[in-house]
């Protein structure tokens, strides 16, 4: 005989509880890595892209002018 698991009954999270939900695991993912000596935090990174394009002509248009700055 195979042993059957009862599936409780799945209900739809309201938008509140959502937001709770996701404030506790964020408190828990705070908490959890504040308190570990051995994480190391990353480099602060900037970055910046800007694209335009012309509107005129369509053929300009496929050209954008994209600038990337990184700063590490």
């Amino acid at each position: 005989m195979m042993n059957q698991q009862v599936r409780p009954s799945i209900r739809k999270k309201s938008e509140k509880q959502k937001f709770r939900d996701r404030n506790r695991m964020q408190l828990f993912l705070d908490k959890k890595f504040q308190g570990s000596s051995n994480s190391v935090s990353p480099p602060a990174t900037n970055v910046t892209i800007i694209t335009t394009h012309s509107e005129g002509n369509p053929t300009q248009a496929s050209h954008a002018d994209l600038e990337l700055t990184t700063t590490t």
